[in-house]
């Protein structure tokens, strides 16, 4: 920037009038320009200012006219830029050797200033040697907020190495290249050293499962160098062993390796991890020592020298202080000696049972009453164990007679098919309990045809069953022969028993006596106290009957046996509705002994429910039912009894012919769903609109227990002749009606539906000042208006009760809640009356939240625009609807076209928001009718006017 005194020559700034050399080369500017307020000249060199540098800055003395140029010259000064100073380097140089965990992957310097960017595009800027060779630089990057410098080596750092750094002195610019040349500094990485291992140095109590080998340094290793074939060894004895999964992780500076046949216990080993690994400073070879844990027998199960000892148990279970070799788990190092001879051990023995328990046993069992001896070979315990072979000694038991199944002169034994069992307290000889007529089993002193015993050793158990189970109501008699308990045991008779089985007796029904049960598919139970002989399962002993009624035979193959409750189930049957049944059952199948204890037949009776009417459809007193689907649906609590159209009848009334009679109908489509509990018919020729139906039911439909039938009523919607003529629709009692103007509601849309509705009564949960007056009616059809419709809705005198007719008005629901749309209160009539932009939900209600007074009108209309008060094809009176948007004092008035007033409908009635509805009959105050022509409608409401014609035809 230079500041002159006075303003210059702006036209003749060029780039040969303003010029600037950095060390005698001339720079690119940019942004030449000269600020008139401040007299300053100002622009910008295009690579900006190089650190270290000289610069020159000339002006032409023409810029101040040519007196300057003749008497004063050019305009001229220099400057140069500051040198950046080396501030900090990482890693540190000589003076500080290095570690690398300070050293990390990147080297760092970190100037005092900005350098000379376009510098770090040169290769030969930044130099980095390792002993003397030349290293790939990357990832240079220069931060200009921290003015440092960083870098890495392609091939990161070496261990145990000396660097040496050189970045080009002109990085900092000329000036500091030529005073002191480029920056240079060295430093080294670290030896690293062996920190931790696994196993430890001088470890003894190895255990040969953990076979993996550790080697954790205190700064990296020669990854490369490390895993070449030779430089991790291992030792065993002395003689060098294969290792394998030699790997090195970085992040932790961890070698792990492991040897290719694993450790062997009682065996002492070296490893050693070559000197080279730890770079070229290095003087010796990692290596440690420490040999395995020796096998030693801690304890032994059974214990030496036991006697009694079970022939169930397993095996011999033996713990050691130290896993042993696996090669050492042989046959020849584990023997069972048996009365002097070595029995077979299981294939897979001794098995590793892991936690140091290796288990033996012979290939056949224990016997009962042998004495064993266990050899152990001195191989065992590893080189560094003892030479000498460990015995030990324990011998069985002899079995006696502990438990029965049944238990000795049991005479309730219920469970026919069990098996019968005698629980010893040891092991038997099992070859002995197989031989012909060792086990007996003998009915009333006779033997009976069994199963081939079965002995459970786990339990100690011996078990049977008699071919075709156990008869109800017999004695007999088990027979184990002696030389089951094994060799040495000598006492006939010590393993007989006997039992007897119970005579059953019925001890419930289901149905019970004189019950009232579900109808529908039931299959009758009876439960005894014991079992029962399932031959005796059929019809001639279990029977059922009904009164009335043709129950037919029950199938013997259908007949069904719990022995677990001793229940007998009869075939299913399908139970009728509102009917009577008996059941009885024969002694005979309690068994032969019944008739010993004089066991009597049982009859029993019971009844199924009655059915109930849960719901028809339509629903009892149902209004607005649509005549586009005419079923009839009845449904029940049960299946009906009779579901025949014969006991269905179907009267239909005309809501709109007062004279008219009641027509018999004939029944289409009748039918049962699957389970009989709905049946389902219609009237032929559907349902006719504005009719009421009544269905009839014969008392048989529920049973021949029912006491009477079933009615049921309900009305169809009514229908227009012509939605597009219009029309007026009313309720069956008259209590809602609705007119349509013409085109109000689409083509084909004739039927109307009014139905009561479920609606909350009394005070409103939303305003405590609004109450319901009367019912809520839903008024439906298959279109939406495109008209108003008048709708009116008259109360009774109960239901007006103390409330003010003048605030009453129609609310439509909307969800939850009742909005109010508003309407003209005729109190003779008991009506309230208004126009509707939409069908809905409708109903009356009393609201003192709004007041009457004077405000506003709106939306003014007649319907319909034309009529004709002697009748015919038009309406005979017109619907005059509009809109207060809060209370006023309204005036009603009608003109004929000459402006001559007709008729006052209201004189400042007071009127409360919402829409109002009125009618004009035609008629003038003198109750005359009036012309055909056209006739305005003059609405007056709070100051304001407005007016519609109608048109009235005679």
């Amino acid at each position: 920037e230079a500041i002159f005194s006075s303003g210059i020559d702006a036209e003749l700034l060029s780039a040969e009038t303003v010029q600037v050399t950095r060390e005698g080369k001339t720079q690119i500017l940019t942004g030449l320009r000269f600020d008139e307020t401040t007299n300053s000249l100002r622009f910008e060199l295009d690579e900006g200012f190089k650190p270290g540098a000289r610069y020159e800055v000339k002006l032409d003395a023409l810029l101040a006219g040519p007196l300057r140029a003749v008497n004063g010259g050019d305009f001229r000064w220099q400057f140069q830029t500051s040198v950046p100073e080396l501030l900090s380097r990482n890693p540190e140089g000589e003076s500080r050797p290095a570690s690398l965990g300070t050293v990390g992957e990147t080297i760092v310097a970190t100037f005092s200033s900005r350098i000379d960017e376009d510098m770090l595009d040169i290769p030969e800027t930044i130099q980095v040697t390792l002993q003397g060779v030349a290293q790939t630089v990357e990832k240079v990057k220069f931060d200009d907020k921290t003015n440092a410098l960083s870098l890495q080596i392609a091939e990161g750092f070496k261990p145990g190495a000396l660097y040496e750094v050189v970045l080009n002195g002109l990085l900092a610019g000329p000036l500091r290249a030529i005073a002191e040349g480029d920056f240079t500094w060295q430093f080294r990485t670290p030896v690293p050293e062996l920190s931790v291992s696994t196993p430890t140095a001088g470890q003894i109590d190895v255990a040969i499962a953990d076979n993996a080998i550790v080697a954790v340094f205190d700064n990296p290793v020669d990854a490369e160098i490390l895993l070449q074939p030779g430089s991790v060894t291992a030792f065993k004895s002395g003689a060098e062993v294969a290792i394998t999964n030699l790997e090195y992780i970085a992040e932790t500076r961890t070698a792990r390796l492991a040897l290719a046949e694993g450790l062997r216990g009682g065996t002492p080993y070296q490893l050693r991890i070559a000197a080279a690994a730890g770079g070229p400073r290095r003087q010796s070879d990692y290596t440690w020592d420490f040999q395995t844990a020796i096998p030693e027998v801690m304890t032994i199960t059974p214990a030496d020298q036991g006697i009694d000892i079970g022939v169930d148990i397993d095996e011999v279970s033996l713990q050691f202080s130290a896993p042993i070799d696996p090669d050492q788990l042989t046959t020849a190092n584990f023997i069972i000696r048996r009365r002097g001879e070595n029995a077979e051990l299981r294939p897979g023995d001794p098995i590793d049972r892991g936690d140091n328990i290796y288990g033996i046993a012979p290939a056949e069992g224990w016997q009962v009453g042998t004495r064993y001896n266990i050899l152990l070979s001195p191989a065992v315990s590893g080189p560094l164990g003892s030479d000498k072979t460990e015995t030990f000694v324990f011998s069985t038991d002899v079995p006696a007679l502990a438990s029965t199944t049944p238990t000795l002169d049991d005479t309730t034994v219920t469970d026919l098919n069990a098996a019968i069992e005698t629980r010893f307290d040891a092991p038997i000889n099992q070859a002995a309990l197989l031989t012909e007529s060792n086990v007996a089993l003998l009915q009333a002193g006779e033997s009976v045809a069994i199963s081939t015993p079965a002995y459970d050793p786990d339990q100690g158990t011996v078990s049977f069953a008699p071919v075709g189970g156990l008869v109800p109501g017999t004695s007999y008699q088990v027979r184990i022969a002696a030389p089951v308990g094994g060799p040495l045991f000598d006492n006939p008779g010590a393993y007989n028993w006997s039992f007897s089985t119970r005579v059953p007796s019925i001890t419930a029904t289901t149905p019970e006596d004189g019950s009232d049960i579900r109808s529908g598919s039931q299959r009758l139970t009876v439960a005894f106290s014991g079992p029962v002989n399932p031959l005796l399962l059929n019809s001639r002993n279990f029977t059922l009957s009904c009164r009335g009624c043709s129950s037919g035979r029950l199938a013997d193959d259908e007949f069904s046996y719990d022995a677990e409750t001793f229940t007998v189930s009869f075939p299913a049957i399908e139970m009728i509705s509102g009917t009577r049944y008996e059941a009885s059952v024969s002694s005979r199948v309690s068994g032969p002994l019944a008739s010993q204890i004089q066991l009597r037949d049982r009859n029993w009776s019971f009844t199924t429910e009655i059915p109930q009417v849960v719901s028809t459809l339509p629903a009892a007193d149902a209004d607005g039912i649509s005549t586009d689907d005419p079923s009839l649906q009845i449904t029940f609590s049960e299946p009906a009894a009779r579901q025949e159209v014969s006991d269905f009848q179907i009267l239909a009334q005309a809501l709109n012919d007062p004279t008219a009679t009641a027509e018999l109908l004939t029944i289409t489509g009748f039918g049962a769903n699957e389970d009989g509990t709905v049946l389902s018919f219609a009237p032929t020729g559907g349902f006719k609109p504005f009719t009421e139906y009544q269905v009839s039911m014969d008392r048989i439909v529920l049973g021949q227990l029912a006491e009477s039938g079933f009615i049921w009523t309900f009305r169809t919607a009514a229908s227009l002749a012509d939605a597009r003529q219009g029309g007026t629709i009313s309720n069956a009692d008259n209590q809602v009606e609705i007119y349509f103007p013409p085109n109000a509601l689409a083509p084909g849309s004739n039927e109307i539906s009014i139905r009561r509705v479920a609606a909350p009564a009394g005070k409103l949960v939303q305003d405590g000042e609004r109450t319901q007056i009367t019912d809520a009616y839903a008024i439906g059809s298959a279109g939406s208006l495109g008209k108003r419709a008048t709708l009116t809705m008259r109360y009774s005198d109960a239901q007006l009760a103390a409330h003010d007719p003048a605030k009453l008005g129609i609310f439509r629901r909307a969800g939850d809640e009742w909005l109010r749309l508003g309407g003209t209160s005729d109190r003779s009539g008991r009506l309230v009356m208004t126009s509707i932009e939409a069908l809905g939900t409708f109903a009356v209600f009393e609201d003192l939240a709004t007041l009457v007074g004077g405000l506003a009108v709106r939306e003014l209309d007649c319907q319909p625009r034309a009529f004709t008060p002697r009748g015919g094809g038009l309406r005979d009176e017109t619907d005059i609807s509009f809109t207060l948007t809060g209370p006023a004092d309204v005036t009603v008035r009608v003109y004929n076209a000459s402006g001559r007033l007709e008729r006052v409908i209201v004189r400042e009635q007071a009127m409360a928001p919402g829409r109002v509805t009125l009618k004009w009959n035609g008629q003038n105050e003198n109750r005359e009718l009036v012309a055909s022509g056209l006739y305005i409608v003059a609405v007056d409401a709070g100051g304001e006017h407005s007016e519609k014609i109608v048109a009235v035809v005679q």
